[in-house]
């Protein structure tokens, strides 16, 4: 708040605090200050690609997406912006959309287990439990600390009433991610 009373001029004091309140899980407000620092500096990739991901956790998914559109628009490079846009074709049920955004970031970033797990989210919303959990188990071999992933495989296995195997999967990613975030 400081730093834009001392320069409401400045999108980055906008688009930094917007991120603070986005964390905060303060969506609608966190979407006012990425108004305000888009409206300074239109040119600024990452205040159209947190804008999106706070309207996609509101299920804007529409508006999400066409804030990812430009958002990649301004900076194709940006590996965040394709994965978060995926994730709001996920949400919107758009498999093969969601698909190819996740092959894009990771064809930019290289990062397999994020993308291993993505497709694994894809195959949970399609109630494919079986595959998405082949994908998950694929991510942890690469990258066996992520803790989301732990999360979610708990959750096919749940839906497919393997209780045992969803819980043991549920306190291990509450394991790693308290180590995680001592």
């Amino acid at each position: 708040d400081k730093a834009i009373e001392l320069n409401p001029e400045d999108s980055n004091s906008w688009k930094f605090r917007g991120r603070s309140k986005y964390f905060l899980k303060q969506d609608k407000e966190s979407i006012q200050d990425f108004d305000k620092a888009i409206e300074l500096n239109p040119e600024d990739s990452d205040s159209w690609k947190f804008r999106g991901e706070s309207k996609n956790l509101l299920d804007q998914e529409q508006e999400a997406i066409k804030d990812l559109d430009k958002a990649i628009e301004l900076n194709p490079d940006d590996s965040d912006s394709w994965q978060s846009r995926g994730f709001a074709y996920l949400e919107n049920l758009n498999f093969e959309l969601a698909e190819n955004d996740f092959k894009k970031s990771y064809e930019i970033d290289g990062n397999k287990a994020n993308f291993r797990h993505n497709i694994g989210q894809i195959f949970y919303r399609k109630k494919d439990y079986y595959v998405a959990i082949k994908h998950y188990l694929d991510a942890l071999k690469i990258e066996p600390n992520k803790y989301v992933v732990y999360a979610n495989m708990s959750l096919a296995k749940l839906e497919l009433g393997n209780y045992k195997d969803s819980y043991d999967d549920m306190k291990k990613s509450e394991e790693l991610y308290i180590n995680q975030n001592k």
